[in-house]
């Protein structure tokens, strides 16, 4: 008969139970022994109708699947936040079509692309969505027709869509492309699409009764939203408890419709009303909070408003509404299934192999050699239609690979890259029987991806997805991955990327486990307003450091279709499947999907984990940290850091600069003795008054402990002085141009402590080659301003010549604490020094002393500010000072804006990192080669003897700058040089271009020059290769600038003296013969570290630690007499006239100065000097400007002397001077004579007198 129930089996086989139950009654009736063996036999008979029956089933299509509630209540709110990237984006700007991905960050940027596969899986979202309840029937119509018609309206091929398009102007994208996986896909999505049309137009007034549960799922969403929301201003408070009592009504009105479905037409109005109520409210919250959590519960308020008006809709259609949804809905039907029937695969076939091409090569009319020939496929889906279609003869489906993995004595197949994509895409459709190759492997691949994320301790679902690389443009890279062992595909255990959608995909066979790891992805920060980000990327290389795993802020159109059509999958019991399987011509190939699981394994051969971890396969090393751990007695070491506009150069010891392009925003020099100019933060104890600086230099603190750690995109400089440990991190920001230093203050000790945290840099806004040459004038073109809370410092240049660039400058701190107190601002340098001192004895830090807040134009601009915090005992505090730059004070504000919240340090500390990976990735350097590219940009920074010529050579060499002017170099920049002699180094000159190009993007301004010094008979060979080289780098560092300093000269074409001045200047001289660029840094850094050992003897004491003696007043430091103008006329407590008045004499005692900077100029026709009241001299021939013997400072704040004259006193064991500006002692007095011609300064200390002419 017709039924196939168990009960018609036992029907038909009815004799074999009478057997049974003979069989058994005859040697229980005779009491015989044999009644035990009986008992097995009419077992056997009585139960064969229900063997017969299990083993006659034909496969079952699928497990009904065991889902608790709560795990639908999880697995609808994800799919409803995924859903929202559709109801954002796909909109009439892009015709409707899904726009291929959305990436958050660094700025929000809609990629204005589509595919087949997008559009397939975005038409399965729609009707998804209708069948979850947050859309309208009917609005679900009007997506699919608008989508229709406008696909309907694109170019083709032979029925094809081609590989990409423009959304915005419906043009394909060039290379014209037919992929084959992109076509199958939305082919067989459009066929399911057909009969969800199909079965909404058999019965529309039955499928106008949508699901409420739609509505709650937003109302969940809000729900989490409101909790989201920082509960820190009472004034929102009330707002929120009105909102979260909206919502407990809403839920509640909801449930009451569930109850009583026939009241739903009037009740639905209801929950309009009531929802109107919520989107104010929540307007209401966004307008007093105006955040982005707040943003968002508009948001999600505003489509609960929307899904209510939907089933208000939908609950209210007349007859005629209804009849005319019925004949579109018919309609959509025939175009979808027509469509998806007009695409012609059998050409796409290659008929030697019986396999499909990967794609067609439009222009070229050409199909790709490469071939989809395994069976774990993401083209299983197009083999199916296609042979269905009757496009491709069945023996294609056999001639598929099945190579077989063995999982838990299982058997699964193998894919190409094992990504959850290949095996869980077809399914959202296609059946999988039960007991088949397909289902089972769908199972054991979601068990070994569970297995490995277990052994890796992160979450599973490796896919092919975004990652945390970036390209120049920043926008994330996208590849396949896989667990190794599953994938045939080399290197997949190189890269541990996370994608949530693959576990999306996974629930439609393991709910439970899928919801768990979810969870788990939602705690990594991986769940944003569109559903969740496309990867975490947990691979150490692209990993910032403090961090195991990176969200990388993405998401894929056909990523978020496919979790959406998965959840349906698996909340609905496989209806998408059903409806694809309805249509009678995907009904007549199933058969090829019963195929068995194999009983045997025949497993393939692999490659483990561990053997693809081979050396020539690793794809980069862990990042680079270059750590000084004495800087103060450690080789110096720099690091550049730039966003392309904006660079700031670190040393380990914390001086420095920052420039704006070709202008210097602080002022700063190579020196290679000092380093005492750049950007500080200094630190004070309120408790005692000690006070040191945050970095090595310029303050140094009794005992303290330093250690500096450079990487690739930060500087961090960690002091710690006694219980209290700070840490200043530098970075350069992204999104603007400025720098970044955040300080953070550990107290480890057992109390509180009070602490003043001030900042400090000298301001030039303008050329540093004119300031350079005359920082005082240039000082007079800087006004600044103090805001009005002195929270903030701006600073503007006025413009001498109309061809001047504008710039203006601000300087201000933000505090994410909240805990700052006593604001304090000063841009005047002298009253932050003090006249006479120096930074490392600044009037700022005298007891009591406050900063001043002089503004204007000073005359000798700074931006200082000073906060004081209180750090708890055993906790930590910290505070960001920003500096941005700009044309204008609009600029500043806009940078303002973005950088002052608490936020802000991290997001452009990150983008920092991401710009330091694209950058190295780009020139094809790993970051161990831009640690060294570090290392030699400091002998370009510093003048150093260890990587030029030796001295004597530099000095028989050089000769005037306008020497090297034939050859086109101006002279103005530091010089890197290469010697080349043969054909076979070249390797290097490519090397030391691409290091030249990552030091010119780190905005650093040098010449590079490759001199060729092979014989004449063979040099045009080897200049032609040099030239090729050097101009391959300038056309691909076109965007640094139109000056690219890259220059190819031939030796055999110099003179001899140009050649020796291009040799004298260069700051570093390398000849390939001498082997690689690293191993000859390394070379210099050896003899750095012997020529530094060698003085050790001698120069014992500056090599000790250093131990600064106690900290002690400026007024207690000072002479506890004074100067008295005893046999002088006019005296004014500092100077007088002698007795005839030709002499001037200035007479101070200990460390006093005089008020304002004084000197005494002697100078015939060619040659002159001029020396200060304290002895500063100065020294020039010809003319002070351009032939200076000896440096003048100019400056009358420090009064700094580039001349001096020492006494040392053996006995006593001290070095002293006559002249107080060389050393001051305390306990000296000082008198100067300047008279016409020349100055005397005689000094005293204890029984010895001193005269200097």
């Amino acid at each position: 008969n017709g039924d196939n129930d168990l009960g018609s089996y036992y029907g038909m086989m009815y004799g074999a139970v009478i057997v049974g139950v003979v069989g058994l009654a005859i040697p229980v009736v005779a009491d015989s022994t044999g009644a035990f063996v009986a008992f097995f036999f009419a077992l056997f008979w009585i139960g064969s109708p229900a063997f017969a029956f299990f083993i006659s089933r034909s496969a079952e299509t699928e497990d009904r699947l065991r889902i608790s509630a709560a795990d639908i209540h999880v697995l609808r709110t994800i799919a409803r936040r995924t859903w929202h990237y559709f109801e954002t984006f796909v909109t009439a700007e892009h015709h409707n079509l899904p726009p291929d991905n959305f990436q958050e960050s660094p700025a929000p940027v809609v990629a204005p692309r589509t595919s087949p596969t997008n559009i397939g899986v975005y038409l399965l979202s729609v009707v998804s969505a209708r069948d979850f309840g947050w859309i309208s029937l009917s609005d679900a119509t009007t997506r699919i027709d608008a989508t229709m018609s406008t696909i309907e309206s694109m170019p083709r091929e032979r029925g094809h869509l081609f590989n990409w398009y423009d959304t915005t102007t419906l043009k394909p994208l060039y290379p014209l492309y037919i992929s084959a996986v992109d076509s199958g896909n939305l082919a067989g999505h459009l066929v399911a699409v057909a009969a969800a049309c199909a079965e909404w137009a058999e019965a529309p007034a039955v499928h106008l009764q949508g699901d409420f549960e739609g509505i709650l799922d937003t109302v969940t969403i809000l729900d989490e939203s409101l909790a989201e929301l920082p509960d820190d201003r009472r004034q929102l408070r009330p707002l929120r408890q009105r909102l979260a009592d909206r919502l407990d009504g809403m839920r509640r009105a909801v449930e009451s419709i569930k109850a009583q479905p026939e009241m739903a037409s009037i009740r639905t109005i209801n929950l309009a009303v009531l929802a109107g109520e919520i989107r104010k409210l929540a307007i209401a919250i966004h307008t007093e909070a105006a955040s982005t959590q707040s943003d968002t519960i508009a948001d999600w308020a505003a489509r609960l408003e929307a899904t209510c008006e939907a089933h208000v809709h939908d609950a209210h259609s007349d007859d005629n509404a209804v009849e005319a949804l019925r004949a579109k809905l018919l309609s959509l039907r025939e175009r979808t299934r027509r469509f998806a029937f007009e695409m012609d695969f059998s050409f796409l076939m290659r008929k030697e192999r019986k396999l499909l091409s990967i794609g067609y090569r439009v222009e070229e009319h050409q199909l790709d050699e490469s071939c989809y020939d395994l069976l774990a496929s993401e083209a299983r889906l197009t083999s199916l239609f296609a042979i269905a279609k009757g496009d491709l003869p069945t023996e294609h489906w056999f001639h598929l690979g099945r190579p077989i993995v063995e999982i838990g004595f299982k058997g699964a197949l193998m894919s190409w890259s094992g990504s959850m994509f290949e095996y869980l895409m077809p399914p959202l459709v296609m059946k999988e029987p039960q007991g088949s190759i397909l289902n089972q492997t769908s199972k054991l691949i979601i068990k070994r991806q569970i297995q490995y994320g277990r052994s890796k301790n992160v979450p599973w679902g490796i896919s092919e997805a975004a990652y945390n690389a970036r390209d120049r443009e920043l926008t994330y890279q996208y590849t396949n991955f896989g667990v190794p062992g599953l994938g045939l595909k080399r290197g997949l255990g190189q890269n541990t990327v996370i994608a949530p959608y693959a576990t999306v995909l996974a629930a439609q066979f393991t709910p439970r486990e899928s919801v768990q790891n979810l969870a788990r992805l939602r705690r990594l920060g991986a769940l944003g307003r569109h559903g969740f980000y496309d990867a975490v990327d947990f691979t150490p290389q692209r990993v910032p450091e403090g961090t195991d795993h990176v969200v990388v802020l993405n998401y894929m159109a056909h990523h978020s279709g496919m979790s959406i059509a998965a959840v349906a999958d698996a909340i609905f019991e496989g209806r998408l499947r059903d409806r694809f399987h309805s249509d009678p011509v995907i009904e007549s190939a199933e058969l090829l999907l019963q195929e068995r699981a194999p009983r045997d394994i025949p497993t393939a051969t692999v490659r483990t984990e561990a053997d693809e971890r081979s050396k020539d396969e690793t794809e980069a090393e862990s990042p680079d940290t270059r750590i000084v751990l004495n800087p103060l007695k450690a080789l110096r070491s720099t690091s550049v850091m730039s966003n392309g506009r904006y660079s700031v150069m670190v040393t380990a010891t914390g001086s420095g600069y920052s420039r704006w392009g070709e202008l210097a925003v602080t002022r700063w020099q190579p020196d290679p003795t000092e380093d005492r100019l750049g950007s500080y933060i200094f630190l004070r104890d309120s408790g005692t008054g000690d006070w040191w600086s945050a970095t090595a230099e310029p303050k140094r603190a009794i005992h303290e402990e330093v250690r500096t750690l450079f990487s690739d995109d930060k500087a961090s400089f960690v002091k710690s002085v006694g219980s209290l440990r700070s840490e200043v991190e530098c970075i350069v920001i992204s999104e603007g141009n400025g720098e970044g230093r955040r300080v953070t203050l550990y107290n480890d000790g057992p109390v509180d402590r009070h602490i003043e945290v001030t900042s400090f840099a000298e301001l030039v806004l303008g050329s540093e080659a004119s300031d350079n040459a005359h920082p005082a004038f240039s000082k007079m073109f800087v006004e600044t301003e103090i805001a009005a809370n002195k929270g903030a410092i701006f600073a503007t240049r006025r413009k001498r010549e109309t061809d001047e660039p504008d710039v203006a400058m601000v300087h201000f701190v933000t505090d994410p604490s909240g805990s700052t107190r006593d604001a304090e601002a000063e841009t005047d340098r002298r009253a932050f020094i003090g006249r006479g001192r120096t930074i490392t004895e600044a009037a700022a830090f005298d007891p009591g002393a406050r900063l001043g807040g002089h503004s204007g134009f000073t005359l000798d601009p700074v931006a200082a500010l000073r906060r004081q915090v209180r750090v708890p005992a055993n906790k930590k505090i910290s505070l960001t000072f920003w500096t941005a730059v700009g044309a204008n004070r609009a600029e500043l504000e806009e940078a303002i804006a973005r950088l002052d919240h608490p936020e802000a340090f991290a997001r452009q500390a990150m983008l920092a990192w991401t710009r330091s990976q694209v950058q190295t990735r780009h020139l094809g350097l790993s970051l161990a080669d831009a640690a060294n590219v570090q290392n030699l940009a400091r002998y370009l920074i510093y003048p150093d003897p260890f990587l030029r010529l030796p001295a004597e050579s530099i000095a028989s060499g050089l000769g005037r700058q306008s020497g090297l002017w034939p050859t086109s170099i101006s002279g103005d920049f530091p010089i890197f040089l290469v010697r080349i002699g043969d054909v076979a180094d070249l390797e290097i000159v490519a090397q030391a271009l691409r290091f030249q190009e990552y030091m010119r993007a780190r905005g650093m301004m040098i010449d590079f020059v490759v001199v060729n010094e092979q014989a004449s008979s063979y040099v045009q060979d080897l200049q032609r290769a040099v030239e090729t080289l050097c101009e391959n780098s300038r056309l691909r560092g076109k965007e640094l600038g139109p000056r690219q300093h890259i220059f190819a000269l031939r030796r055999d074409l110099m003179d001899e003296a140009t050649y020796k001045t291009l040799l004298a200047t260069a700051r570093v001289v390398l000849h390939t013969r001498n082997g690689t660029i690293f191993d000859q840094i390394e070379r210099a850094e050896a003899a750095a570290l012997q020529a530094r050992d060698a003085l050790q003897p001698a120069g014992a004491a500056a090599l000790r630690e250093p131990s600064p003696p106690a900290p002690q007043t400026w007024a207690q430091a000072s002479f506890e007499g004074s100067a008295d103008g005893s046999g002088l006329n006019q005296w004014n407590g500092f100077g007088g006239f002698d007795g005839d008045g030709r002499h001037y004499v200035v007479r101070l005692a200990g460390r006093r100065t005089t008020p304002q900077p004084w000197i005494n100029v002697v100078s015939n026709a060619s040659f002159g000097f001029h020396v200060s009241a304290e002895g500063a001299a100065f020294t020039w021939s010809r003319n002070s400007r351009d032939y200076q013997l000896t440096p003048w400072a100019n400056d009358p704040v420090t009064n700094r002397p580039g001349e001096g004259i020492y006494i040392y006193d053996h006995n006593g064991g001290r070095a002293f001077s006559p002249l107080a500006a060389v050393v001051r002692d305390p306990a000296m007095t000082y008198e100067t004579w300047h008279g016409q011609g020349f100055s005397t300064f005689r000094s005293k200390r204890g029984p010895l007198s001193m005269d200097l002419t």
